[in-house]
């Protein structure tokens, strides 16, 4: 069953399909994604600050820090993370992390972690992928399945969560 979100703003309404929402407190924002598009909206003001949409779909979305710089991670069906800048929206960087289609992506002391569909192993295993923010070099691969949602469990240094969310 599809959920659509009404949110009504002062100049205009906010209407969608929204397929996650992330809470960034320090500014008072909300990024909503759908499936090819990420809206900023300010919850004290109820208004969309930007809109950014995606030629593909896209997975599901991480905010973090990097050379502090507040930075939005985006998992793109055509293989590619892009890195933004999470206040304007603009692309800062990419990663190419192969696969038809990336699920998710986390971002934990300046490592990021993606749940890729790229099987050049031959199978679905080690689908997940970690890689340095810096270098943008990946570090290491594990995981069986590619359709995940990987979460960070809080309080931990780099313990996640993986979530199939397509079987």
């Amino acid at each position: 069953a599809s959920a659509y979100l009404n949110y009504p703003l002062p100049r205009g309404l906010f209407f969608g399909q929204p397929k996650d929402i992330l809470f960034d407190k320090d500014h008072h924002w909300l990024y909503i994604t759908e499936e090819n598009k990420v809206s900023v909206v300010d919850y004290y003001s109820n208004r969309i600050r930007l809109e950014k949409e995606f030629p593909m779909g896209i997975g599901y979305c991480s905010l973090g820090k990097y050379n502090g710089s507040d930075e939005l991670y985006v998992p793109s069906n055509d293989g590619w993370l892009y890195i933004l800048n999470a206040a304007t929206l603009e692309q800062k960087d990419r990663i190419y992390v192969a696969g038809y289609r990336i699920g998710s992506v986390v971002s934990v002391n300046d490592k990021l972690f993606v749940g890729s569909s790229d099987m050049t192993s031959g199978t679905y295993a080690n689908c997940v992928k970690s890689y340095d923010r810096g270098s943008k070099a990946m570090l290491g691969r594990t995981g069986y399945w590619d359709a995940t949602r990987l979460m960070h469990l809080t309080g931990t240094t780099i313990e996640l969560v993986d979530l199939s969310i397509n079987l």
